[in-house]
């Protein structure tokens, strides 16, 4: 579990745009750690950080839209992430496109 002050500091970071503080705020709200779990607000960290171009949440984008969550559903987006993590060199990204034939 996070404590108040490091969540603090992720926020602050993320908030300048850094994409890994914006994925690690993703992260946070998707497994609620130190804050409330909220699927959406998940999502919005973790488009940030895509969009800035961390690979992790590129990955992590890409599998909200495929299953919905903190979103609508949509898998041709969601593969559209996944690929882009792929090619970012994000191993958990190539592991789920070989399994999924993506």
């Amino acid at each position: 579990m996070l404590n108040r002050t490091t969540v603090k500091w992720y926020k602050k970071s993320a908030e300048k745009g850094f994409a890994v503080g914006q994925t690690y705020m993703g992260v946070i709200y998707d497994k609620g750690r130190g804050v409330r779990q909220n699927n959406t607000t998940a999502f919005e960290w973790y488009k940030k950080g895509a969009t800035g171009g961390d690979a992790q949440a590129q990955f992590n984008l890409g599998i909200c839209y495929i299953t919905g969550r903190g979103t609508q559903k949509d898998e041709a987006i969601g593969s559209e992430w996944i690929r882009k993590s792929a090619n970012n060199g994000y191993e958990s990204a190539k592991d789920y496109m070989r399994r999924y034939g993506i």
